[in-house]
């Protein structure tokens, strides 16, 4: 089962696998962190400022409903497709990354 964490003192949400073996990570942005194992297979997204990112009050993030993160590779190249959902909100996002990841990978979490 993937986990997440949020930290509301300073507006940062770490999504990750459950079993990991961490290698580096990747900046994506100034407020998104990706982390992957040795394989290059995404293993935890990290967002600072994030609720300015999905423009939703900060208690919201404590406990979404349900978390979706899946790295895509399209024709515009390869991308982070996020979905939060919350009791009455949904957010979704898609951020370019580069290819130094696998395609294949997905976290969710039914928090």
């Amino acid at each position: 089962m993937d986990r997440y964490d949020y930290d509301v003192d300073v507006d940062a949400f770490v999504l990750r696998k459950s079993d990991f073996d961490y290698a580096y990570s990747i900046d994506v942005t100034s407020e998104i962190i990706l982390d992957v194992d040795s394989n290059k297979n995404l293993i935890g997204i990290e967002f600072l400022d994030v609720s300015k990112i999905l423009n939703v009050e900060p208690e919201l993030l404590v406990h979404p409903k349900k978390i979706f993160a899946e790295v895509v590779s399209t024709d515009e190249g390869i991308i982070l497709a996020m979905t939060f959902e919350f009791d009455n909100i949904t957010r979704k996002f898609d951020t370019p990354i580069s290819n130094l990841i696998s395609s294949t990978n997905a976290l969710i979490v039914n928090a």
